[in-house]
């Protein structure tokens, strides 16, 4: 069972795929295992979406009674568009039914991984374009910083440089924002 539970878009501008698992099998879903080599758990992006995706499991619970494991998902680059059917594969390693978990701390978990199980996500997803500065009657223009020095400084006596005053971000929820 795979659970999408939040897509957002990273201070970097990458797409971030969260979503939970719960196995229907004694064990647990891993990224890789020396059982299966050659093998790893990995998102596929829609044929049309340019980016491959960095897989990494946050967390999960020590046990191997249908465990709830939390995971992250990175697109590696910064798209406009990220909308499409998605795959979603993971590799299944089970235990035997009277098996008990063990910390296997630096190595590898104790089980035996199997051919991945794959999940299909659809997800519509679209970065807005970056707003243009509107100029206003009377020649007066309004700007959003994040940064509190350039939102000091006079913008018609200033001597940073253009690039240090056009922010290109995302500003995220939380950031403080300062308007002029």
């Amino acid at each position: 069972h795979l659970q999408v539970t939040r897509i957002l878009i990273g201070d970097d501008g990458r797409l971030m795929i969260d979503f939970k698992t719960q196995t229907k099998f004694r064990g647990q879903y891993v990224i890789s295992h020396p059982t299966l080599p050659g093998f790893e758990s990995r998102v596929i992006a829609p044929l049309d979406v340019n980016t491959e995706f960095e897989l990494a499991l946050l967390w999960s619970p020590q046990t191997f009674d249908s465990p709830k494991q939390m995971w992250r998902a990175t697109s590696t680059y910064n798209l406009k568009d990220y909308s499409g059917e998605y795959v979603i594969e993971l590799i299944p390693c089970s235990v035997k039914p009277t098996q008990a978990y063990v910390f296997p701390g630096d190595g590898p978990l104790m089980c035996t991984a199997h051919q991945t199980e794959r999940f299909t996500v659809p997800i519509a997803f679209q970065q807005t374009n970056r707003p243009v500065p509107v100029v206003y009657t009377l020649n007066t223009e309004f700007h959003l910083l994040n940064n509190e020095k350039v939102f000091m400084t006079d913008p018609n006596e200033s001597n940073l440089l253009p690039q240090e005053m056009d922010y290109k971000g995302a500003f995220s929820r939380g950031q403080t924002i300062f308007g002029r």
